[in-house]
């Protein structure tokens, strides 16, 4: 998941999970790699699947609403999805970002951390319901 590549908001646990399999695949990936054994680590955006729907989320200010009606409307089909990871592997690639949506905040971050971490404290201020 991108979500193992940038760190997000009120999904903590799921962006842990996320950044240790991709250390995983890295570290996988260069232990194994002098055996001719290849790992690759995909990193998809959103994707069309009922992840919001079976998700037990608690997202503040109905934005796991705004998330899903997003997701319907620009979210890549699994299908998709699923023939650039099997021409990855094909490809013997390593690393591979897929989708539109968190790309250019993986980006932003890997440019400039300390404007991506203001940014996302931003953003994560706009979201939170005041206390």
């Amino acid at each position: 998941s991108m979500a193992g590549l940038v760190g997000l908001p009120m999904v903590v646990p799921y962006c842990t999970t996320k950044f240790a399999v991709v250390g995983l695949s890295e570290a996988l990936n260069a232990e194994l790699g002098i055996h001719g054994i290849r790992v690759t680590a995909i990193c998809p955006g959103a994707t069309r699947t009922r992840v919001m729907e079976d998700a037990r989320l608690d997202l503040p200010g109905g934005l796991a609403d705004k998330m899903r009606a997003s997701l319907a409307a620009h979210a890549p089909m699994p299908d998709g999805v699923a023939k650039r990871v099997v021409k990855a592997v094909e490809r013997g690639e390593s690393f591979v970002p897929i989708g539109l949506d968190m790309i250019p905040l993986w980006r932003l971050r890997q440019t400039s951390i300390r404007f991506y971490q203001r940014m996302s404290r931003s953003i994560t201020k706009r979201i939170t319901p005041p206390r």
